[in-house]
């Protein structure tokens, strides 16, 4: 399939892209935070991809969970 690309080389520095934040926050303390961490730089990485906005849609999911947010 020629839209298929036979590396993982895109995907390997769309995950490069999340160190530097990562080491800003002082790495994550416990594995909870590291798996919250991965779930949602994994979804944001997802939007992005289809062109819509991170913060938008992290907002509207979090309003369906009832999630008191600041706007």
């Amino acid at each position: 399939m020629p839209e298929v690309e036979l590396t993982n080389n895109k995907d390997e520095r769309g995950i490069r892209k999340v160190i530097p934040h990562r080491k800003l926050l002082g790495g994550h303390r416990t594995k909870q935070g590291s798996y919250d961490f991965a779930i949602i730089e994994s979804h944001r990485q997802t939007w992005r991809l289809r062109n819509e906005s991170p913060y938008n849609k992290l907002a509207e999911y979090l309003k369906n969970c009832n999630v008191k947010i600041a706007v």
